[in-house]
């Protein structure tokens, strides 16, 4: 199992050079996490219990009273952002320069509005908590809007879950 889900996220990679845009790559990557793998097999119960926590956190924060998401689907989301906002780092650095903006609005913050647009109309939970849910666990998301102590974006995010890289449990670094 181990081998095989790093093999499949190479893979994210190589399709994101294939993809219309970094919005389209995380829909892609979010799908095949849920259609290829059984996240209890990935992630370990102390990280399951975060992810769904955060998102009652969300659901609290922001005052939604129906907030069923399958588990898996919130976490398959969360590692399709990460993963697509860390190419899009990487390409845009070779793309971009970081003073390049339309209307003022730069680069990065475009990334994170293509992907509220491209999932507010399309995901069973309520239309801002998949978005802000996700979003609230990126910790550069802050220091692109430049968000306050008290903004809901930060208030809501009451733990970081890491889900893999360096600071990873040991457990979820082996599948890496």
């Amino acid at each position: 199992m181990g081998s095989n889900f790093g093999t499949k996220i190479t893979d994210f990679y190589w399709a994101a050079e294939k993809l219309e845009n970094d919005a389209e790559f995380m829909a892609f990557v979010g799908a095949s996490l849920l259609a290829q793998f059984d996240i209890n097999l990935i992630f370990s119960n102390v990280t399951k219990d975060c992810i769904q926590r955060q998102f009652a956190n969300s659901c609290d924060i922001f005052k939604e009273s129906f907030c069923h998401v399958p588990e898996s689907q919130f976490s398959a989301d969360l590692i399709g952002f990460r993963i697509a906002y860390d190419l899009y780092k990487i390409k845009s650095s070779k793309i971009y320069s970081e003073k390049q903006s339309i209307s003022g609005i730069s680069q990065e913050k475009l990334f994170f509005y293509a992907f509220a647009i491209g999932w507010c109309e399309q995901n069973p939970a309520p239309q801002n908590i998949r978005v802000n849910a996700v979003i609230s666990q990126i910790p550069e998301f802050r220091k692109i809007f430049e968000c306050r102590d008290d903004s809901p974006m930060v208030t809501t995010n009451r733990e970081q879950c890491v889900v893999f890289g360096r600071d990873a449990s040991t457990l979820k670094k082996t599948f890496f």
